[in-house]
């Protein structure tokens, strides 16, 4: 399942605000402590954000392990089959 890449969207929203933050603080429209409640209001929405894709690829993963059996990365090689399939076709040895 692929999804829009919104990051993009959410980097340049974040960016103008953060030029936008900066330009007010500049024209000294706000102190120095506003500034940085507002860079860490913004960390902390990038994080909410980064945590939120995780849970997304986790539950991607369960779900695709609960509907095939197997992991999403798992990759099976027509070799491993051969090797397993080979001592009970062997019989005797």
């Amino acid at each position: 399942m692929i999804l829009p890449d919104t990051t993009v969207m959410k980097s340049c929203r974040c960016a103008r605000i953060s030029e936008e933050t900066l330009l007010r603080y500049n024209g000294m429209l706000m102190s120095v402590f506003e500034l940085l409640a507002e860079s860490r209001q913004q960390v902390g929405a990038v994080i909410s954000a980064i945590e939120t894709q995780r849970d997304f690829w986790i539950a991607d993963t369960t779900l695709q392990f609960a509907i095939n059996g197997k992991s999403p990365g798992a990759i099976s090689t027509p070799g491993n089959a051969l090797r397993t399939a080979a001592p009970a076709a062997g019989g005797g040895h």
